[in-house]
Formats: C-alpha cells, structure tokens, sequence
C-alpha cells in the first residue's frame, strides 16, 4: 500500500508547486496594483527646487552635449544623469520628466519586495512591499540618487534572500547591483558592499570571512566616529558593529578562498565598464576621478550637515505621543518616535536570524543589509534621509521568522500604521514645512506652479516667489545670455532658460569662473544654507556697486565690469 500513496504524492507535488505559483503571481499583482496608485498621484506634487534644478540643470546640459565632470562638475557617478537626460528628451524639457524612471523604478522595487519576502506568505510579502513603496519616494519628492541606490539595496536582498548560496549567478549578480548602486551613490554602494559581504561571511565563516569583516568593522567605527553624534552612533550604529562582531567571533569552519570575491569583483566590474568607456573614450577619465572620489569630500564640510539630531524626533514624539493637544498631534507623535527606532530594532532582529538560523541556511539578508543601508540616515540628520531607510527596515520586521504570533501581529500593525501616517500626514508635502510642523502632522496645501517647465504642484509661496524671480531674470536678460547663481539655487538656470558661464552650479562647491565668461546677471540667495564668506566675496568681486533688485529672499543684480 506504500508504492500508490508514495505515487499520489508524487502526482499531488506539480500541483500543490502550480498552486503555489499562481498564488504568488495574484499576490504579486496586489502588491503592484497597491503601488501604482500611490506612485503616480505623489509623483509630481511638491519638489526640493535646489535638488529638482540640479538634477534638471545638469541633465540639460548633457543634452546640449557637455561632458560631466568636465563642463559641468558633479558629485556622483553618471547613470543618474543620464536616466535624466534621456528622460527630458523623451517626455520634454520639463522638471516632471525626471519623475517619470521613479514611476517604474517604484513598481520594480516593490516586485522585488515581494519576490523577497514571499516564501513567508503572500499577505507578508504583500505589506513587505507596500513599505518600501508607501515610505520613500511619496515624502522625498525629488529625481535623487538616493532613491536609484534604495532600489539597488532591495535588489540585493531579493538576490541573497532567493537565490540559494551556490547558485551559479549569485555573487556575479550582487556584485553588479553593488556596483550600480555605487556609481548612483558612493556612499551607499560602500554601506551596501559591506551589508552584502556581511551576509555572505556570516553563511561561510572562515579567516577570511573573519579579516573581512574586521575591515569593515575598523572601517564602520571610523566613519561613525566622524561624521555622527552619539544618538546616531546608538541608533544606527550600534546593530551594524554588533553584527560585525558577532561574524568575527564565529570558528572558522571552510576554507579560505578568495573565489567569491572574485565574482563580485567581476560583477562590479561589469558595473562600472560603461562610465570607464565613455570617459576613456572622451578623454575625461581624470575628472570623472577627481569628481567622483576628490571633489565628493566637499560636501561633507557643509555646515548645516551638523544642524539636524534624530534625539528630537524621540523627544518630541515622546512629547506628542503623551502630552499632544489632539488626536491628529498624537497620532504623529508615535509616528515620529517609532521611526528613529526601527533601524535598532532591524539589527536585533538580524542578530536573532544569526543566532537561531541552521548551519545550511542562508543569513537573514532582510534584516543584516537593512541594519548597515540604514546608515545612510546619518549622512543628515532630517526626514528626508530618515524616509530613505525605514521602509526597508519595517519591511525587515513584517517578514520576520518567528514562532510567537503575537510579535508578527504586532510588527503588522506597525507596518499598517506607519504606512498610514507616512501617507496621510507626510507624502507630498512642502519642503520648507517646518519640523515643528511635521512633528504635529499639519498638512500643506499645493498648487501648479504655473511655470514653465515645471509641471508641478508646490507650495502657493513657491509659485509666487519663483515666478517672479524667473520674470524678472528674463527680463533683464535676453535668452543666451548668461547668469550665475550664488551659491544653490541651479532650478533658475533651467527655469529661466539662461547659461550658467561656470561648470560648477553650487558655488559653495567651488567656482571655476573664468574673466572672459563673466556673467550678464547676477542673483544671490541670502539667506540659502549654503553661503559662507567666500559665496559673499564672490557677489562682491562681481557685482561691485551695482544696483540691486530684490525679490524675496533673492538680490538680483545687473554686473558691472571692472
């Protein structure tokens, strides 16, 4: 009687796979159908103009066929630029245009999110998803590089979390996405690499898993002592060198081959060979250097990048959640004293995963790269960073593997509400809402702007600020002519359809203004966080006694030579 029931089995086991894949195909469709809509009405309401007109300005004047890194200076690698310029040639010269790869890049993060976590549920997976699609993209608001990089992060996970340890493409292919991820952002394609090969030491200990992770062990704590404060230090940084070490204290039980840093070398390699050709071939590979690993350092000395404390969110939270003068005020207050948390509550979970996880299986990869991206929040100390982070975090702490109901349930009602607030009271919002603002929930009305090529609905005091600076530009300027803005304002160069003379388009930067491309116009923000003495010798130097116009918070000024 064994053989026909053992053969029904077999018969049942096609089915029972079939099932399950069909189950999972209808799970992925819920979750894309979930985040189409949240991606396309976000998309294109409120900007970060110096942000929005950097990104616009530099992909312009690619368009125009400047070279980056040579005409036009930048910080970062160029695939980002390049996503912009070809967006602005196809969809048209319009700040809007750069929205559009976010639209795609959205439902391909969340498919990968789900891919991910799918093995444990589709309802988890699901929700999974909708956390990295309902926080992120809906409060940043901006083309950034930084959204390009979350993507590659969540490509990483559903490449270590799927693909069994020795499958064939594994490593080659998490090297690629590392090496994307870099050239989007550097400072995360470093945080990513060290979350990846973390993992994999931990699934293979042996010496040199361990000296791999003491480098970046040494590396971790250098950083961390530099560029944070000690609630940074205690709620980012702490997991991460936790897990570090834990991987150093495993006994070495395989061989110590180099083989799989290999595969990832190649894979970045492979990553990389496109920037190298293009600049081989133009002759810029120098500047594409001094820019992406020289000129990158100057941002780090911008004052304001000290400014911001996560230790109010948890204090002010606190505040809101207990002593808050309303509903709408409490709500947030939980909102914002939870966020903060998350990336520490991640790390345990990884070192839970680590500790409990069989010899043959593979690390928590969720939770171990979510805990080391998450550093990325550090880099300023505001919500836009924070927002980068969280999502992949919660994510880590819905899919968790664990026995007690109660937690899961727990984590899922988190997931709900914090998905819920980060929606209702913090997608699409102005950038120049206050914290204090923020911390209560109030919400900000939008309108079009009304400019041309700006497609966007922003801040009522945008609008008419912006409209009639732009005026006023144009006004005294005849198209051609050229203008320079001090120290970050590049939204005007592209708004006003004017030529930046200078390669650089945040002075605070570095200038490289030569006499014979002096410009017609000059406008100097004065209260933007970037001046500095050197942003005031500069008008000083340029302008001399000209008379000023002043718009707002704008001087707009006719040059005087000599």
């Amino acid at each position: 009687m064994a053989a026909p029931a053992v053969a029904r089995d077999a018969a049942a086991a096609p089915d029972a796979a079939k099932a399950v894949a069909r189950q999972r195909a209808l799970g992925l469709v819920v979750a894309l159908l979930l985040a189409a809509p949240i991606l396309i009405y976000f998309h294109d309401r409120s900007w970060i103009p110096a942000d929005d007109g950097q990104y616009a300005h530099i992909a312009d004047r690619i368009q125009q066929g400047e070279i980056l890194h040579r005409d036009v200076y930048d910080l970062h690698g160029d695939y980002v630029h390049w996503i912009h310029a070809a967006s602005l040639k196809l969809f048209g010269r319009d700040l809007v245009s750069l929205r559009y790869p976010l639209i795609a890049l959205g439902l391909f993060q969340a498919a990968l999110m789900f891919w991910a976590c799918a093995p444990r549920g589709i309802g988890i997976a699901i929700l999974a998803s909708l956390c990295v699609t309902a926080i992120g993209f809906p409060q940043i608001s901006s083309p950034t590089p930084n959204l390009y990089a979350l993507c590659g992060a969540v490509a990483a996970i559903a490449v270590l979390s799927r693909l069994d340890r020795d499958h064939a493409w594994r490593l080659f292919l998490l090297g690629f996405i590392v090496g994307i991820t870099f050239w989007f952002r550097q400072l995360t394609g470093v945080l990513l690499a060290m979350g990846v090969v973390t993992v994999l030491c931990a699934e293979t200990p042996s010496r040199l898993s361990r000296a791999l992770a003491g480098i970046s062990l040494a590396g971790l704590v250098a950083y961390l002592a530099t560029f944070t404060n000690p609630v940074g230090f205690v709620l980012f940084g702490i997991g991460p060198i936790a897990i570090l070490v834990w991987v150093l204290l495993q006994r070495p039980e395989h061989p110590s081959s180099p083989r799989f840093l290999l595969h990832l070398a190649l894979g970045a390699a492979l990553a990389s060979a496109p920037l190298l050709a293009f600049h081989t071939y133009h002759g810029t590979l120098g500047d594409f250097f001094e820019g992406c690993f020289v000129r990158v350092f100057a941002v780090t000395r911008l004052p304001y990048l000290e400014w911001g404390n996560y230790a109010d969110y948890l204090i002010f939270g606190g505040i809101g959640t207990f002593l808050g003068e309303s509903a709408r005020v409490r709500v947030n207050g939980i909102h914002w004293f939870l966020l903060p948390l998350l990336p520490l509550a991640t790390a345990g979970l990884a070192l839970r995963g680590l500790s409990n996880r069989s010899e043959s299986a593979t690390a928590p990869a969720l939770p171990i790269v979510g805990a080391f991206y998450a550093i990325v929040a550090l880099f300023n100390q505001i919500p836009y960073y924070l927002y980068l982070v969280v999502g992949i975090c919660l994510a880590s702490l819905v899919s968790r593997r664990s026995p007690d109901f109660r937690g899961v349930a727990i984590a899922v009602i988190a997931a709900v509400y914090l998905c819920a607030t980060s929606l209702l009271f913090h997608a699409g919002q102005p950038y120049r809402r206050s914290l204090a603002e923020a911390f209560r929930g109030d919400r900000k009305p939008l309108v079009e702007s009304g400019l041309q090529g700006a497609s966007l609905r922003i801040d009522p005091r945008d609008r008419d600020l912006f409209r009639a600076v732009v005026s006023e530009i144009q006004r005294r300027t005849r198209p051609g002519d050229s203008i320079l803005v001090i120290p970050n304002d590049p939204e005007l160069y592209f708004l006003s359809q004017r030529v930046n003379p200078s390669p650089v388009w945040n002075t605070s930067l570095g200038t490289s203004l030569r006499p014979e491309d002096l410009p017609d116009l000059v406008v100097h923000n004065r209260v933007d966080k970037n001046n500095s003495l050197e942003a005031s010798a500069q008008v000083a130097q340029l302008v001399g006694r000209s008379e000023v116009t002043q718009v707002e918070r704008f001087a707009i000024h006719d040059l005087v030579s000599d």
